[in-house]
């Protein structure tokens, strides 16, 4: 070759060029875990490589997408054990040898043989049951380590599901080691029972299990990670474990203590991604704030209820506030280190429920609330601001109002996120601020007073008008709801106020934020609206939204054809004869249904057919000729075309594809909550 040939040279890549916004040569650590979740890679249109508005999709978009708690860039984050598969092998296994030497030194001995009655008592109904909730706190990590928003976020909890799956085989064998060596003691096998029945227990199995349901996953996170955990794992590992040992049971105090090595390392990789998520963006810390008050006070009731299982052996009125005490301080201790404890300490504003009360003196609430902060850039004027969304306007006053009248559509559901608001109706007082919503169920004529509202502190609201159809499409898709669910009497107050607060804030919240995208408002807006009605029928304004669904006589005759249908779809029944068992012609039915219902009658009654027949071939392992014959179709083929039609797959694919898995499907979600 020629020495002065200047062509260039192309630059081989890297190993490492795969990770290239890593912005250095990636560690052993990041190699093996950055990008590893396939539901959050880059550029992705939904989590699954499905339609977008499939179920699965819809519930990671609502969730995880669109929770309250967002980071630019969550793969910026990092365990702070730096934790990987080989590094956790040969910790554990460590560990494994190190408890399987002691657990078999001592089955060779006279320990549990020598415990005493009162100890192997406590044994028996504070150990033994353990391996329950440990499988509970196993779930919640499983489904957080799934739909967390980054691989770094994705690998500690499946760490900390592994490290579960450990502590409830431990408990397990020692729990086996005590009956073999006990077994005139029958309580030593009533673990499932006492769990289920022991009063103790109750507070720590009722937080827990609805911890299963604590859908977002950074409510997931905050629930058990920062505050349920840490408060029972001080209790069942720290505190139990000195109890051990006094009372001479050193086997159960060396296995406790080495799980207590687990329990920790999941507080430190928790604490640090919240406080990670608070630094990166601050307005997250009203949502961890919002949590916390949330879930701390089942947290104490569960330890305290155990502190009572616990004191069993020693003087129980010192000893159980000492046990219940180093509870609370543990929770303390991770919201300090995760960086909630300074904004937990800001004071709240209190909400007044009496008219002759004095208005409270309000803190200004930290600016940290990102829903304030939607309503602020909503409510940008004075006065009313009405936006994109049909039926929703935005209110912003700098000073009190006087009474004035006023006039509401058919339902209308009000929230105040700053400041304070009188509403009287037929001379009844009605008073919503950040504590409370107020929720009119029909057009009425009211007066309206705005009690709170300064330059520095404006009062910030929105008035959403709800259509009937929208309550009417979740109540339809639960017989349950229908059957049980009834309207407000005549003598109910047609004006009510309730707590805003949990879930339905969250509903509200990712409402509004679909507002500036406009295929988010198209696409996603439906969707959060029927959430913020699904929270409202789950609370006690449920008859009030009956009541506005009902309100009419061609809304009861629609109904009633529901309610029909839904008795009769097993066999061949024609809108005919529908529309003469509710009292209506058949043209009179098809207008009313379409109107409030958005569908025909016949297309009604289609999908339910196929939804019931979905569901129990699944379920009951229906064949296609019977799910045919049972759902009211003359024919399997035109079961077949129908059913394909609908869902996309041939009826027999499609059950064998979900037979004996769970299976994530709206209706039957609002079937189960509602």
């Amino acid at each position: 070759m020629d020495k002065t040939d200047t062509r260039a040279k192309v630059r081989p890549l890297r190993t490492w060029s795969a990770f290239s916004e890593i912005r250095h040569v990636p560690s052993e650590y990041e190699i093996v875990t950055h990008e590893s979740n396939y539901t959050v890679r880059k550029h992705r249109s939904a989590a699954f490589e499905s339609n977008p508005t499939t179920p699965a999709n819809m519930w990671y978009l609502t969730y995880r997408d669109k929770s309250p708690v967002q980071v630019p860039e969550w793969n910026q984050f990092r365990d702070p054990d730096e934790m990987t598969y080989r590094k956790y092998v040969t910790a554990q296994d460590e560990q494994e040898s190190m408890l399987k030497g002691v657990l078999d030194q001592y089955d060779g001995t006279a320990h549990d043989s020598e415990i005493t009655a009162p100890w192997l008592d406590t044994l028996a109904n504070l150990l033994v049951p353990t391996r329950y909730p440990v499988h509970g706190l196993q779930m919640t990590q499983a489904y957080l380590g799934t739909i967390a928003p980054s691989s770094y976020i994705t690998n500690c909890a499946a760490f900390s599901a592994a490290d579960l799956l450990r502590r409830g085989s431990l408990v397990a064998y020692r729990t086996r080691q005590l009956q073999r060596a006990r077994p005139d003691v029958n309580s030593l096998n009533e673990g499932r029972r006492i769990w289920e029945a022991e009063h103790g227990w109750q507070p720590a199995r009722k937080a827990l299990e609805t911890a299963l349901i604590a859908y977002d996953w950074a409510e997931c996170l905050t629930a058990v990670n920062l505050v349920l955990r840490p408060a029972l794992d001080e209790i069942l590992l720290g505190q139990f474990a000195n109890v051990a040992r006094k009372n001479n049971d050193d086997l159960t105090w060396l296995l406790l203590t080495n799980l207590a090595k687990d329990s920790a390392r999941a507080t430190r990789w928790s604490c640090a991604l919240a406080r990670f998520a608070i630094e990166r963006s601050p307005d997250n810390a009203g949502s961890f704030v919002r949590w916390v008050k949330k879930w701390r006070t089942r947290a104490e009731e569960a330890a305290g209820g155990l502190a009572t299982l616990l004191t069993s052996v020693s003087t129980p009125g010192l000893e159980e506030h000492a046990t219940l005490e180093a509870a609370r301080n543990a929770i303390a201790a991770s919201l300090e280190a995760a960086g909630i404890a300074e904004s937990m300490n800001r004071p709240a504003p209190t909400a007044e429920t009496t008219p002759q009360a004095s208005p409270p003196v309000q803190a200004t609430p930290p600016l940290s609330d990102p829903l304030i902060a939607l309503f602020d850039r909503y409510a940008a004027m004075p006065g009313a601001n009405a936006c994109r969304w049909s039926g929703l306007t935005f209110y912003r006053f700098e000073s009190p109002v006087a009474p004035h009248w006023d006039q509401t559509g058919a339902l209308t559901f009000c929230v105040v996120v700053q400041g304070r608001q009188c509403v009287t109706i037929n001379g009844a007082k009605q008073f919503c601020d950040a504590a409370n919503y107020l929720l009119i169920n029909r057009a009425k004529r009211l007066q309206a007073e705005i009690v709170e509202g300064s330059p520095a502190r404006p009062f910030l609201s929105m008035i959403l008008q709800i259509p009937a159809a929208a309550v009417a499409e979740v109540l339809i898709e639960s017989l349950p709801t229908l059957e049980a669910q009834q309207p407000a009497s005549d003598e109910d107050d047609e004006a009510y106020v309730s707590k805003f607060d949990g879930d339905l804030r969250d509903a509200v919240t990712r409402f509004v934020k679909t507002l500036d995208d406009d295929s988010e408002r198209r696409s996603l807006g439906p969707l959060f609206l029927r959430e913020i009605v699904f929270r409202l029928l789950r609370q006690d304004q449920a008859p009030r939204l009956v009541s506005a669904a009902l309100y009419g006589k061609s809304s009861r005759k629609v109904f009633a054809a529901i309610r029909y249908m839904q008795a009769e779809y097993q066999r061949s029944i024609s809108i005919d004869e529908i529309a003469r068992e509710v009292g209506a012609s058949t043209s009179t039915l098809a207008h009313s249904f379409k109107e409030i219902i958005g569908v025909s009658p016949y297309h009604f009654l289609k999908q339910l057919r196929l939804e019931r027949a979905r569901v129990l071939m699944i379920r009951e392992g229906w064949g296609v000729s019977e799910a045919a014959a049972r759902t009211g179709y003359a024919s399997a083929s035109h079961f077949v075309k129908a059913f394909t039609s609908y869902f996309g797959e041939a009826p027999s694919h499609y059950a064998n594809q979900f037979r004996g898995r769970p299976t994530l499907n709206v209706m039957e979600t609002a079937e189960t909550r509602l």
